[in-house]
């Protein structure tokens, strides 16, 4: 213990007490740094301020001691540890005798110990704030033995040091209370939130769920009877009508399907909104989705008498991986855009590689028109949801405004972007790009054998330049020798031209629709042509001129291809008037002339199941078979459909995916599992479900294809031609 006076007589302290006096003060400072750490150990105010009691006595000679802890809202202080505990009532009515008369106040300011007469008590006492560097912390009061008016500087000195300490421990202790007090509030409020969270991703999941449901319901509500209407339209554009009940039929036919696009319009747009739009990744030929989305769009450019033409790429592989679909829907809303727009003229769809490595390629699609055109200010909104370019009360063309927005959705999936080029009253060419897988393993079920072309030499009667050329590239691309004339003059001049270079041409292609004469006539004309002996002539007739075609064939023409043209087509009227052979699934096929190919003239004789439960597709759809040539049974529910299949061999089952007593799915796994892993019965969907997983749903259940409704009867006509071919094929094969 530190002495509380320096010795009288400090000439009489020898060596000894002087070494004993120094070791008391090294021994007080050794104690203090273990008070500090002890002092930090404690999670308990009480044990703080005993522990700093201890240290404190081990400095002075105290017989009692008591520390008060300020209370931080009101300033009181309150009494934490006082020693001994039987003279506490007297301690706390020192302190509080000592605040009343100032004293208390006065020894704040002072931040040292201060040795006052006790009130109280008796003897002396000593007082002296806990404060740290922010605030008091509390207080502390200690009964000196009798007659010391004053400590030692050191000793005063080590006692504030102890005093600090502890009013830092009890600060930190508080801090720490206080954070532990944040933490499990803010751990009680983040297990609320969660469970707040959970229960509204919970309702939100059934929301969507019930959005999905919905959205699903109401496309099979509203698809079947509009397969009613648009099936049984089309049916009666075939039989024989006056000009007056054409234009109502017609109106009833653009009506339905105007309709048709905006519900499907809408179903997509919630679909992309509620996130629940999925693409799907599988290979498929990218030149064949291109031609396909022309054909849909073909009759309505028809109709307005548009040039429509295609140009692939070379650049562009043969089979890419990605979602067909999707691809497809974009290109039709941008050629049906086209088609509305556009009064006179052409559209043109042209498809390219712009990037790629190893094992994607960044494919471009873009579409020109010669219509109406934008204006600058018109093309910076006409990517917003529900805007149009001319959105006035006045406006001549309808639409939802969403179509544009669905594409961009679209395409920002797949990787790509989407822009347009304009100019007003002139025309428009709107472009997307996407990203897609390779698929160098998969192969293209029709080829195309150039060496059964080698050295052909063909001649395009054609004034459309675009559409000539792209045909030029495609015979080209199969080793022929193509040249173009654009009128029936020059056609005869370079027949006879090529007459003296001993270079006849084998074929001759005419186009139906050249200026101020039909193709049926330039061809008579060409038929007359000595140097056309041997020469097959083939007519390109726009869609919706069969009658035309047909006539033509009798006159003389070899075939005829339906515009716009695909590959496939060509390549086919090819095959039948030059007896070639025809690669198409490992095998080779001998194919007949006589015929207009792409044309829906009745060519099969298969026999085909129709499972299906409305009365009003039953019709329709079996009255589109009748007229393709196949032969039709029904049933009027998945039990019979499931009968039928297994008792009788059909060609192909068309099977609706919502019949009563047993649905499509499960009557398809029933046929799946009699079969037996013997001869497959080829079967194709029929659903009015326009929900992501439709496709996939069907696959899994063991359908081969699915076609939606409304039932479109070229859409249908070539779906059994694909599977019935393929499966003979196979058989063939096998």
């Amino acid at each position: 213990m530190m002495p509380f006076s320096e010795p009288e007589d400090s000439a009489e302290i020898n060596a000894t007490r002087m070494n004993h006096w120094l070791l008391e003060c090294l021994d007080t400072v050794v104690g203090l740094f273990r008070s500090r750490r002890d002092l930090s150990e404690h999670d308990d105010p009480a044990a703080i301020c005993a522990t700093a009691a201890a240290t404190l006595r081990s400095i002075v000679d105290l017989e009692a001691v008591g520390f008060w802890i300020a209370e931080t809202d009101t300033f009181d202080f309150s009494p934490i540890d006082i020693e001994p505990s039987e003279r506490s009532e007297q301690m706390i009515q020192e302190l509080e005798s000592h605040i009343d008369s100032g004293t208390f106040a006065w020894a704040v300011r002072q931040n040292r110990p201060v040795i006052v007469p006790a009130r109280v008590l008796k003897g002396r006492v000593m007082l002296h704030v806990l404060a740290t560097r922010s605030r008091v912390v509390g207080m502390f009061l200690g009964v000196v033995e009798k007659n010391r008016s004053y400590v030692l500087e050191a000793s005063q000195k080590f006692i504030s040091i102890v005093l600090a300490d502890c009013a830092n421990a009890l600060e930190n202790l508080d801090l720490y209370c206080s954070l532990s007090g944040y933490a499990k509030d803010l751990e009680g409020m983040v297990a609320k939130r969660t469970l707040e969270l959970e229960r509204s991703n919970e309702e939100a999941q059934a929301a969507a769920r019930a959005k999905s449901e919905f959205l699903a319901t109401m496309s099979h509500e509203i698809r079947t009877p509009m397969n009613g209407v648009i099936g049984m339209t089309d049916l009666l554009r075939a039989t024989e009508m006056n000009e007056e009940q054409r234009d109502y039929v017609e109106t009833i036919r653009v009506s339905g399907e105007s309709l048709l696009d905006i519900i499907d319009d809408i179903l997509d747009f919630s679909k992309i909104e509620a996130g629940t739009l999925d693409l799907e990744t599988v290979p498929f030929d990218v030149r064949t989705t291109v031609e396909d989305s022309m054909d849909l769009i073909a009759t309505r450019a028809s109709g307005k008498q548009l040039e429509m033409v295609c140009t692939f790429s070379p650049a562009v592989p043969k089979t890419v991986v990605g979602d067909s679909g999707r691809l497809r829907q974009i290109i039709i809303n941008l050629l049906g855009n086209a088609v509305k727009f556009t009064a006179a003229g052409e559209i043109v769809v042209k498809l390219d590689v712009v990037g790629g490595d190893a094992e994607h390629s960044v494919i471009r699609v873009e579409v020109s028109d010669t219509g109406v055109g934008m204006s600058a200010e018109a093309q910076e909104k006409i990517f917003q949801p529900f805007v149009q370019a001319d959105s006035s009360t006045t406006r001549k063309y309808g639409g939802t405004g969403l179509g544009l927005v669905i594409c961009q959705r679209l395409v920002a999936a797949m990787g790509g972007e989407i822009g347009v080029t304009s100019e007003l009253g002139v025309g428009s060419t709107f472009w997307f790009t996407a990203r897609v897988g390779c698929d160098d393993k998969s192969d293209s079920m029709l080829r195309w054998p150039a060496e059964e072309l080698a050295d052909r030499r063909a001649l395009i009667v054609e004034d459309h330049a675009v559409s000539a050329r792209s045909l030029q590239a495609t015979l080209g691309g199969w080793g022929m020798d193509a040249d173009i004339a654009e009128s029936g003059e020059q056609a005869i001049s370079l027949i006879n031209h090529s007459q003296n270079e001993c270079k006849q041409y084998d074929v001759v292609f005419v186009d139906f629709t050249l200026p101020k004469v039909e193709g049926t006539e330039v061809g008579q004309r060409l038929l007359g042509e000595p140097a056309l002996n041997g020469t097959q002539m083939v007519l390109l007739a726009p869609i919706g001129t069969r009658a035309d075609t047909a006539a033509a064939i009798e006159a003389g023409f070899a075939a005829c291809v339906v515009k716009p043209f695909r590959r496939e087509r060509i390549w086919r009227s090819l095959a039948a008037i030059l007896g070639m052979d025809v690669g198409s699934g490992g095998r080779k096929e001998r194919v007949s002339g006589g015929h207009c190919v792409g044309s829906d003239v009745p060519a099969q004789s298969a026999r085909v199941l129709l499972a299906e439960d409305n009365p009003v597709n039953q019709k329709v759809i079996v009255r589109m078979l009748q007229k393709l040539g196949y032969q039709v049974d029904i049933a009027s529910d998945g039990r019979e459909a499931v009968e039928a299949a297994c008792s009788s061999g059909y060609d192909i089952v068309l099977m609706d995916c919502e019949m009563p007593a047993m649905d499509g799915y499960q009557a398809t796994r029933a046929i799946r599992s009699s079969e037996g892993g013997a001869s497959r019965t080829p079967i194709v969907a029929l659903t009015a479900n326009v929900m992501n997983r439709s496709r996939e749903k069907c696959l899994e259940a063991g359908m081969d294809d699915h076609v939606m409704k409304p039932v479109k009867r070229q859409v249908l006509a070539d779906v059994l031609e694909k599977w019935i071919q393929y499966e003979s094929d196979t058989l063939n094969a096998d």
